[in-house]
């Protein structure tokens, strides 16, 4: 939902058009499984949907008896929870970037004065602000 009020958008198509398909079901309240993205007619959604499901790695289950250390699984429930708010906190943080950077674009080439300066200049103010909330929120100090 917070990518939605914040109208943020995926780089990466297929990614936007899984996020879109997903936002559709959930507004029709029919929350999509695993297996609709993963048997989807497209092709290209159906590969980035294995690809994001796969584990690129399998703890042995000997580890724990062998070694004595408990590990825990990038799926449990707290963990996918955490890192879903950190993600979508730094792809924020990445939009906020690319604002800075058309912002910075502008005085480079646009030279801009009076209202429009200030214009700018409010809006650089606001992304810096916003920038470094979630920074703050992810733990980042940036100096």
């Amino acid at each position: 939902d917070e990518l939605n009020i914040d109208q943020l958008k995926f780089n990466d198509a297929v990614l936007q058009k899984i996020f879109d398909e997903y936002v559709q079901a959930i507004e029709t309240e029919a929350k999509p499984s695993e297996k609709f993205f993963v048997n989807h007619p497209e092709e290209d959604v159906r590969m980035m949907a294995i690809n994001l499901m796969s584990e690129a790695y399998e703890l042995s289950k000997r580890w724990e008896e062998q070694h004595k250390i408990n590990v825990t699984l990038e799926n449990a429930p707290k963990v996918v929870a955490r890192a879903t708010v950190s993600s979508v906190y730094s792809l924020k943080i990445k939009k906020v970037d690319s604002m800075k950077a058309k912002i910075k674009e502008i005085f480079s080439n646009q030279n801009p004065q009076g209202d429009d300066l200030e214009i700018y200049m409010r809006r650089w103010k606001e992304l810096d602000e916003a920038q470094n909330q979630m920074n703050r929120a992810l733990g980042r100090i940036i100096v």
